[in-house]
């Protein structure tokens, strides 16, 4: 009897794959404009690719369609950049984001940008590989609920759009699950931001105005932001991606796959990519600076870089300076570019 349910459950999960794949409606594309731009980062300085290495422009053109294809979701209700947009620095404006059923996701939309440069991904660095990284939020129960690998081929090989790119862009020609992860880790890995003003500033290409300055003077020195937000992404201190506990609460559950430890954040772009913090509960840059001022709660694996009660010593003019300073780390370039825009 319980072969027969299981045996039964397989065929109905067969007809529903083919039924959901006949059913999609085809999206109206410009096969020109997908395959339009050069995703090569030849030029860009080694803090973006250093660990992935160059970019594969026609892989990552199929992986620019698949990015923001609704497809990719179990009921075609929300795409990779329906909670990674553009204008917000590849993140959203929700605490947590909304996956395909409205469910509500557990972490905070983290910022894509210099993906290359990092060795963990996810707030709680539950993966170290891009590739496997990019087909996780595709598989998950909350966010995008295609968990079985062969729907979502089969609703991709459904697509002429997509028969057609993946004909094109891979030797072998297929729609298959290394093909479609080698596509959007390709794609997100070209998103890079080294044109902000803070960089040109390194390269006497600009100038910073005094409260600009005062800002990365305290951010470097006096309050030395760079012991957790160092190096050219802001997001290390010896070099590699860092994790800690920033004193949110007073409580810490040890039971979490994260075990009450964050990954410090890539600060490039951060005037885009409010809220703040894995759980989005700082929502502008002002309560940030206000929690490391008087926010932090003593826990039992709270930073030692942290003062529990926080600094107490930060004022109003500082906190001016710091976001001035923060601003500086907006690239409108990477904002604007029309080569990581929505295709469809």
């Amino acid at each position: 009897m319980k072969s027969n349910i299981i045996i039964a459950v397989l065929i109905l999960s067969t007809v529903l794959f083919i039924a959901c794949a006949k059913n999609q409606v085809e999206k109206p594309y410009n096969a020109a404009q997908l395959v339009a731009f050069d995703y090569s980062i030849t030029n860009a300085p080694a803090m973006v690719k250093s660990n992935f290495g160059e970019i594969n422009t026609k892989a990552a053109q199929v992986g620019r369609a698949l990015f923001y294809d609704k497809m990719l979701s179990i009921n075609n209700n929300i795409s990779c950049g329906s909670c990674h947009i553009q204008s917000m620095g590849f993140s959203d404006n929700f605490a947590v984001s909304p996956g395909f059923n409205n469910q509500k996701t557990l972490f905070n939309s983290m910022p894509l940008v210099n993906l290359g440069a990092q060795n963990h991904f996810f707030w709680d660095g539950r993966s170290t590989n891009i590739s496997k990284q990019v087909m996780m939020p595709i598989a998950n129960h909350i966010e995008m609920g295609l968990e079985n690998t062969n729907l979502l081929m089969a609703k991709l090989s459904a697509s002429t759009m997509y028969v057609n790119l993946f004909s094109n862009a891979f030797a072998d020609g297929k729609i298959s699950s290394n093909n479609v992860a080698f596509a959007l880790s390709n794609f997100v890995n070209s998103i890079v931001s080294y044109n902000t003003k803070y960089d040109k500033y390194l390269r006497n290409e600009a100038l910073f105005s005094e409260i600009e300055m005062k800002g990365l003077e305290l951010f470097t020195k006096k309050y030395n932001c760079q012991s957790c937000h160092g190096g050219e992404n802001f997001n290390s201190q010896w070099g590699g991606i860092t994790f800690a506990n920033i004193g949110l609460s007073d409580k810490v559950d040890l039971s979490l796959a994260s075990e009450g430890f964050y990954k410090t954040p890539n600060l490039r772009n951060v005037a885009l990519t409010a809220p703040y913090m894995h759980d989005g509960s700082l929502r502008t840059l002002e309560n940030v600076i206000d929690h490391y001022n008087f926010g932090v709660k003593g826990n039992e694996i709270l930073d030692w870089r942290l003062e529990k009660g926080g600094l107490k010593i930060i004022t109003s003019h500082e906190k001016k300076a710091l976001i001035a300073f923060l601003n500086t780390l907006t690239d409108s370039e990477m904002r604007d570019n029309p080569k990581w825009s929505n295709p469809f």
